[in-house]
């Protein structure tokens, strides 16, 4: 209701919505603003048949990597993953992401590296979301599962839009962020609701292992 208020109290401006969703969203089944030029679905949890072929290994290799490193290492932080998120949004723009995540050498490699910064020394770490316990095999499948969704919006195409607005932390951003690297747009930022205290409340009530549960919240607390 507040994202529609929002649009159509500015009708000197027209608007792209990009809608992060779990399954797709038809335009059809909404009443858009006049403003609205078009929706864009971008569903993280839908079944997709792959758009491209995987690209060259050794192109994915080093923002994957990345990537783990930041999510896993102690001491890593939001500059490491901002710079793997780069390079995973720029092979995602010319290849299948999905595709090529997907697969036995990328889950074991997440599982190795877990496992090696759950034997590294925690404490002194800058910030408590940094707590990370030791997978079990079936924690780490289920986090390569999540992490090739959770990085769906970096294969969306970026927009040619003079402002991109997110709505809030978490997923919303990456969408911003590939608009920013491709074409240097401004991005803002609000919060209806703190993202990251909405997900540790989320995680009183989950049935996921603790494991899974630190993995998740290293995830978001980037």
């Amino acid at each position: 209701v507040w994202c529609d208020q929002l649009i159509a109290g500015l009708p000197e401006h027209q608007f792209e919505v990009y809608a992060i969703s779990g399954q797709p969203v038809r335009p059809s089944d909404h009443d858009l603003p006049a403003n609205v030029s078009r929706l864009v679905s971008v569903p993280i949890w839908a079944v997709e048949q792959p758009r491209r072929c995987a690209g060259r290994d050794r192109d994915l290799s080093d923002g994957y990597a990345q990537l783990l490193y930041s999510l896993f290492m102690p001491g890593a932080g939001p500059a490491q993953f901002l710079a793997a998120l780069r390079k995973l949004f720029d092979y995602a723009q010319r290849w299948d992401l999905s595709r090529a995540l997907n697969t036995g050498v990328r889950a074991t490699q997440l599982y190795q590296v877990w496992r090696a910064a759950g034997r590294s020394p925690q404490e002194h770490l800058p910030r408590s979301g940094d707590l990370l316990l030791p997978p079990t095999l079936a924690d780490a499948l289920q986090a390569h599962s999540w992490l090739e969704h959770f990085l769906r919006p970096l294969s969306c195409q970026p927009s040619q839009a003079q402002v991109c607005h997110a709505t809030s932390n978490g997923l919303s951003p990456l969408l911003a962020f590939g608009c920013k690297w491709t074409y240097g747009t401004p991005v803002i930022l609000t919060e209806h609701g703190i993202y990251l205290r909405e997900r540790y409340l989320e995680m009183r009530f989950s049935g996921h292992s603790p494991a899974f549960k630190s993995f998740l919240l290293r995830f978001y607390s980037q």
